[in-house]
């Protein structure tokens, strides 16, 4: 089973990212469509984020003693 806890933030693979432009003649519906989607994701982050539930635990310290001997 895939542990959830992240070691770190880098990601384990490399990706590359392609991208391209094109006309676009139809500018307002394109502003309506990219606004309807950021409202889409914000309502899923929100849903998620809700789920989420944080812990916090006390860790115990273990101090070793390191005398020198003579």
């Amino acid at each position: 089973m895939k542990k959830l806890r992240h070691k770190s933030f880098q990601p384990e693979e490399e990706y590359v990212y392609l991208t391209y432009s094109i006309k676009n003649d139809k500018r307002e519906e394109s502003r309506v469509l990219l606004e309807n989607y950021r409202v889409l994701l914000q309502k899923a982050l929100d849903y998620l984020w809700e789920r989420i539930k944080v812990e916090r635990r006390e860790v115990k310290r273990v101090r070793k003693s390191s005398r020198r001997s003579r």
